[in-house]
Formats: C-alpha cells, sequence, structure tokens
C-alpha cells in the first residue's frame, strides 16, 4: 500500500506539473499573439502622408567659421529670385541677426530647385543658427516666405533662443486651427522616429491686406523644442481669406511624453504664436519588457516547482526505505527454502531407513 500510494502521489505531482507548465505556455503563447496583432493593425492604421513642403538643407551641416557649405533649396516658388544667408538667433528676427558680410542669390528653377555654395560666416549674434533663404520681391510677382536649415559653426557661442515679443499680430492675422494628427506606425510602436501632420489654418481677420508673413516652425519636447521644422510659405492675404497648411513633422526616436511644435508669425513687435502637442510612448517596447519579465518569472516558477517535486520523490523514497517492506520479504524467502530442504533430508532418511 506504501509503496502504490508513494506512486501515485509522484504521478499526481508530474502530472500537476506537467499542467502547470502547459498554462504558463499558453498564456506566453496568447500574450504574444496579442502584442502581434496590436502591432500589425497599429502598421495597417497608419495613413501616409506625402507632402510637398518648401524645405532646404545645407551639406556639410557643420564646420568652422568661412568654410564653403552647398546649400539647395526643394519645393520652392519656381522662377523666383532667392538670397542665403546664415543668421544666429535660431533665425528669429530680422536682418540684424544675420551675417550680412557673407550673402549669396539663386535662382529656383520650373521646378522651385536650387543650389548654390554659401561661405559661412560668424553672425553677430550668438547660436543656434540657421541658413536662411529669403524670396526678393519682383521676381514674377511672387514674395513668398522664408525657409531655413540649422547649421553648426564651430567656435561661435551659443545660446538659448531669444524669441520677439508677442505685442500684437500682424494686421489681424488668426490661427484658426493648430494640431498634430497622424497614427502611430509599427516602427513607431517599438522605439523609430514618430511622424505627425501639423495641420494649420490662418485667417485674416482684420480690414486690410496682409503682405507676406515670415513663418518659423521649432520642434521637440515640450519643455525645449529646438528642432528647426521647415516651415511653408504663407503669401499675402486678402480681408477674410483662409489659407490651410499641412506640415509633417519628425520627432527623434525611443520620444515619449508630450512633443510640441511651436510656430511663430509676423516680423519683431507683431507676433503670432501657437503650440500643438503630441503624446509619445513607444508602447511595443514597453510590452516587450513586459513579456521578457513574465517569461522569466514563468521560468523562475517552473524551476521552482521542478526543484520542490524533485525533494518530494526523494523523500518518498526515503519513507518507502525506512518502512523495510523490501528487505523483510528477501528474508522470508531464504527461511522458507531452508525449510524445504530439511523437509527433503527427512524424507531421504525415512526412505533408507
Amino acid at each position: 500500500m506504501n509503496r502504490r500510494s508513494v506512486a501515485a502521489d509522484s504521478a499526481g505531482a508530474r502530472h500537476r506539473t506537467a499542467a502547470i507548465e502547459r498554462w504558463a505556455a499558453g498564456a506566453i503563447a496568447l500574450l504574444l499573439g496579442g502584442i502581434w496583432s496590436i502591432a500589425a493593425f497599429t502598421g495597417l492604421s497608419a495613413s501616409a502622408q506625402t507632402t510637398l513642403v518648401p524645405r532646404l538643407s545645407a551639406v556639410p551641416s557643420s564646420g568652422p567659421p568661412n568654410a564653403s557649405t552647398a546649400v539647395s533649396g526643394y519645393d520652392l516658388a519656381p522662377l523666383t529670385d532667392y538670397q542665403i544667408q546664415v543668421c544666429g538667433n535660431a533665425g528669429f528676427g530680422g536682418s540684424s541677426i544675420c551675417d550680412l558680410t557673407a550673402t549669396a542669390t539663386a535662382a529656383t528653377s520650373e521646378t522651385g530647385h536650387f543650389v548654390v555654395f554659401l561661405v559661412v560666416g560668424r553672425p553677430p549674434v550668438p547660436c543656434p543658427c540657421v541658413v536662411k533663404a529669403t524670396p526678393l520681391k519682383g521676381t514674377g510677382g511672387l514674395n513668398q516666405g522664408i525657409v531655413s536649415t540649422p547649421i553648426t559653426i564651430q567656435g561661435v557661442p551659443i545660446r538659448p533662443p531669444v524669441p520677439p515679443p508677442a505685442n500684437g499680430n500682424p494686421s489681424g492675422l488668426v490661427v484658426d486651427r493648430a494640431e498634430l494628427v497622424g497614427s502611430r506606425t509599427w516602427a513607431e510602436f517599438f522605439g523609430d522616429s514618430a511622424h505627425r501632420t501639423l495641420i494649420l489654418r490662418l485667417r485674416d481677420a482684420g480690414p486690410n491686406l496682409i503682405p507676406s508673413t515670415p513663418f518659423v516652425l521649432h520642434a521637440g519636447p515640450a519643455g525645449n523644442p529646438t528642432q528647426i521644422v521647415g516651415a511653408p510659405f504663407v503669401p499675402p492675404l486678402r480681408p477674410g481669406q483662409v489659407v490651410s497648411y499641412r506640415v509633417p513633422v519628425t520627432f527623434p526616436p525611443l520620444a515619449h511624453g508630450n512633443y510640441v511644435v511651436v510656430g511663430q508669425l509676423g516680423n519683431t513687435g507683431q507676433i503670432v504664436t501657437f503650440r500643438a502637442t503630441a503624446s509619445l510612448m513607444p508602447w511595443g517596447l514597453v510590452i516587450v519588457l513586459a513579456v521578457i519579465l513574465l517569461v522569466a518569472l514563468g521560468l523562475i516558477i517552473r524551476r521552482i516547482v521542478r526543484r520542490y517535486q524533485r525533494r518530494k520523490d526523494d523523500a518518498a523514497g526515503v519513507v518507502a526505505a525506512g518502512n523495510g517492506e523490501a528487505p523483510a520479504g528477501s528474508a522470508e524467502e531464504p527461511a522458507g527454502e531452508t525449510s524445504e530442504t530439511s523437509l527433503a533430508t527427512m524424507s531421504m532418511s525415512d526412505e533408507q531407513g
């Protein structure tokens, strides 16, 4: 009875251990399947948006003063002359923040493209610095806005940019809407760069024509938006006229928390500002870390259960050996054989007699 009960207990324990292992494996597989489904659904639901936005590039974008850089303009006003300068204070302000001793001019093609070499001088104010392209009036009747791109000048002091004071607005310019829209992609879900689109709607709410308005955009964390974003041109606006823009914005990898896009329109003393916020979080990485922790916990539990079962089996073997059943049986068998041998010897003696 003892051996049978021990064997039954051992088999039951092994069955329970196998059931626990199957349950843990099923739970992990279900969790991984859910994560994969969420990532696939997020990737499929992402809206891909391709919008042509005027932009500028400088190659190389870093170097010492008096070095040359190739400045390229893309998707600008076609057949238009531009003035290219290096400016400090992140581009906030007029010509007083720019290096006027090294200025280049370039004309765009029919597709709005130009390439020109510019000598990078020292602006009269500290960096962050930008290469700014300003369209010249009187070319094809166009007077579009300003486009810029960041540039690093070695050895030039850097200070936080100082925006112009917001004392009013340029003759009634109103921001009706400023919003960041866009869905997460599967790549962003796992820590890649986040792509959003700034939906901007401007309106001339005054009685007068608003001339072309300088426009500067910055993006980044809510407390320090220093990334320069290519801003669209703002043409002259008639009273009551409304213009809308869709500006792609890219945030850095692993961005988490609240990120903003801050815009400023107008000249010194007449500034309109707006702010759009997006909440970012790489939930895929968070879930992966949680799964890793669950798997590790499952392995630890499995090891504990196996160690407990092994100790229980060892204890059952010790108890079975201590009952003395097997030694008693083996000792009785020789005694029985001796009795049979004695009876055989006695019968042989009787026959001889």
